[in-house]
């Protein structure tokens, strides 16, 4: 029996034609069924008249429903995603390009709380993820709420911060040699380690405050469920210690196990259990707890492995673009359906699964 679908739009509702725009980035919500006066004629006049109409107005409406759209989160499977825009790696984008990526993101600190805390909206990403997100993981759940999760973060770039590119992803496949030499932690990207030059006070995880780059004592209120005001924290590993403890998650080898496994639920835990946590292990700071979005690059790991899913659902389209298998949140002794709804703690409407299994659908709208 599917569950009861919080903001979810059934397809027998869309029977009255409407010309509302699936643009908008508000959630979708049933437009007013047109309605046909008609004149004192005959009655099958009448009904041919009014035939007619409904005829025209829906082939009108079909036109325009067809217009590309950067997919408004919403929860109609009816909207059209013709021209899906590309996600690309940070190390592709130009410097003009990052620059405007990272303003965007420090802009969101100056923008108001949607989820009615008193904090900034930016602050509403690591809240949601902890006190929401938290229950995803080691379930079925966990590809697609987050997959979701980072849309709802790329709109907020765009639409409160006048953004106009793209959620970049960081492709740690390239760096697993050596993680604190990638690019992304240039003093021109996402600064590096929490500062090292003792005596040097931790913060939280092990980490101490980041003093390079433009998020150098970017300030953070939340540590896991604690208030707990500080700076941006990371604490790199040692090498030997990155060596044996982590890249082990990320070796060539590995990745390969991970894109063979047959169904959707061993992949998901493989790479969930595998190069999900092999990069928080390295940075560690803010980067390796629930409040993890904190860290403004936590983003462009979490569409590292958003592609990851994208890339192995494309091998066999046919059947992995719907296949969702794996422990419910609220029974993990009980399967999961693509009727579940995934909740957004207010962040954003509420959807079912089956609305964002395919990242190149209205509701989504994007590639790698």
């Amino acid at each position: 029996m599917p569950l009861p679908l919080k903001g979810y739009l059934p397809l027998s509702n869309l029977a009255q034609p409407s010309c509302s725009s699936s643009s908008s980035p508000q959630p979708s919500r049933l437009s007013t069924s047109l309605s046909l006066s008609r004149p004192p004629i005959l009655p099958a006049l009448s009904i041919a008249v009014s035939a007619t109409l409904c005829i025209l107005l829906g082939f009108l409406c079909g036109l325009q429903s067809q217009t590309p759209t950067t997919a408004a989160p919403s929860t109609s499977n009816t909207q059209w995603c013709v021209h899906p825009p590309t996600r690309r790696e940070w190390r592709s984008l130009s410097a003009l390009e990052r620059e405007d990526y990272i303003s965007a993101v420090k802009c969101l600190k100056t923008r108001s709380s949607r989820v009615g805390q008193p904090h900034s909206l930016y602050d509403d990403f690591p809240w949601v993820h902890t006190f929401v997100g938290d229950n995803t993981h080691d379930t079925a759940a966990f590809l697609p709420w987050h997959r979701y999760f980072i849309r709802i973060y790329e709109r907020a770039l765009q639409e409160q911060c006048g953004y106009n590119g793209h959620l970049p992803y960081w492709d740690w496949t390239l760096d697993w040699l050596s993680i604190p030499s990638s690019p992304v932690f240039a003093p021109s990207s996402f600064g590096s380690t929490g500062n090292t030059t003792p005596p040097t006070p931790l913060t939280v995880n092990f980490g101490s405050c980041v003093t390079d780059g433009p998020f150098a004592g970017l300030p953070l209120l939340y540590y896991r469920e604690a208030y707990t005001p500080h700076c941006l924290s990371r604490g790199f590993l040692p090498p030997d210690l990155i060596a044996s403890i982590c890249t082990p998650n990320l070796r060539p080898e590995v990745m390969s196990d991970v894109a063979r496994q047959g169904d959707f639920w061993a992949f998901s835990q493989a790479l969930e259990e595998g190069p999900h946590i092999g990069i928080p292990c390295v940075i560690r700071g803010d980067f390796a707890n629930m409040t993890a979005p904190n860290d403004p690059l936590w983003w462009l790991h979490h569409a590292q492995l958003d592609r990851l899913w994208w890339q192995w659902q494309h091998v066999y389209p046919e059947d992995r673009l719907s296949q969702y298998l794996g422990p419910a949140i609220e029974d993990r002794t009980q399967n999961v359906s693509l009727f579940d709804v995934l909740v957004f703690g207010g962040l954003a409407p509420d959807v079912a699964v089956r609305e964002i299994m395919d990242a190149e659908t209205g509701v989504l709208c994007y590639r790698y």
